[in-house]
């Protein structure tokens, strides 16, 4: 409600708004471990500030390029301290009252849920093994596979996540999915 009835124009509006929400972002480490110890933010936020800089481009009739969206934390971890998740798993909560789904999956499901628990319950809700099992015909597939993983590689969360993954990990991951391999 500040922000609006202090900005009766749209442009002036979603710019206040795109600075608040950026300076909300960057402090999302703050609110969610996870986040912290992968030195990214919250990537929803990201999704969602780049959908206002788009309403911002779509009221104000310009380009908006995308270089300047942030999806790094304000302090970047290196990559060699990702691994153990044992801190994770123990996570005190401290002050946060409502762990985010993401957090509450690790805590309370990695200590007690196997990979063939895993494979049960996608059979029971009906989630095939395989792409191959939803018949996707494997030459059309093979021959869209590798504009499959740029558009993986160039889409907006991929910033977020704890690593950035190389172009024949993403490769890797599909035809681990196709194929049915871990």
């Amino acid at each position: 409600p500040k922000l609006a009835s202090k900005n009766k124009d749209f442009v002036d509006f979603f710019t206040a708004l795109i600075a608040v929400g950026d300076e909300a972002l960057a402090h999302t480490p703050e609110l969610l471990p996870v986040l912290k110890k992968a030195g990214v933010v919250d990537s929803g936020g990201v999704g969602l500030m780049t959908i206002m800089r788009g309403f911002l481009a779509a009221v104000s009739g310009e380009d908006i390029g995308t270089e300047d969206i942030p999806t790094d934390a304000q302090t970047q971890k290196k990559e060699a301290e990702f691994g153990d998740n044992s801190d994770i798993i123990n996570l005190d909560l401290g002050e946060i009252e409502f762990a985010y789904c993401t957090e509450y999956f690790i805590i309370h499901f990695k200590q007690m849920t196997t990979l063939a628990d895993i494979d049960k319950l996608k059979e029971k809700v009906g989630i095939k093994k395989t792409i191959k099992e939803y018949n996707i015909d494997e030459a059309d597939f093979l021959a869209r596979l590798d504009d499959m993983v740029e558009q993986a590689f160039d889409d907006q969360c991929t910033g977020a996540n704890p690593r950035y993954p190389l172009m024949s990990e993403i490769k890797e991951m599909y035809l681990n999915a196709y194929y049915g391999k871990n």
